[in-house]
């Protein structure tokens, strides 16, 4: 290594905070664990902090919304995701029903309680 000549590294991503989408009950997932850069030696980091704490279920944070320290030259593509708010299963099923019969969460919990109640009472008898 010559002072003043880049290197290229892969430096690991700290993920920082907690999202709203993992409070609201989703999954962080991430996609990229390390991002290739170009960085002079005097700049050399151990990691890269990125901020969730906005990351709804739904969104994704890609690589432009990292903000890498002076000297370090970020490779991988802009658009690149580094990490999403997965929405679960269940979720998805109460919005898909909102969506299709103009039904709130609400009447959407009673519905699925009366389903549930409904097939304890058939296994019974």
């Amino acid at each position: 290594m010559y002072k003043g000549h880049p290197v290229k590294v892969e430096i690991p991503i700290s993920f920082e905070g907690t999202s709203k989408g993992v409070k609201d009950g989703g999954r962080l997932v991430k996609q990229m664990r390390k991002v290739p850069a170009k960085v002079l030696p005097e700049h050399l980091v151990d990691t890269l902090h990125v901020d969730i704490t906005d990351l709804d279920m739904g969104d994704a944070l890609r690589v432009k919304s990292i903000q890498p320290a002076e000297g370090i030259e970020i490779m991988a593509p802009d658009n690149a995701p580094i990490a999403s708010g997965q929405v679960p299963r269940a979720v998805k099923s109460l919005e898909e029903a909102e969506a299709d019969f103009g039904i709130e969460r609400d009447e959407c919990e009673e519905l699925e309680e009366g389903e549930e109640q409904a097939q304890e009472g058939a296994a019974e008898a």
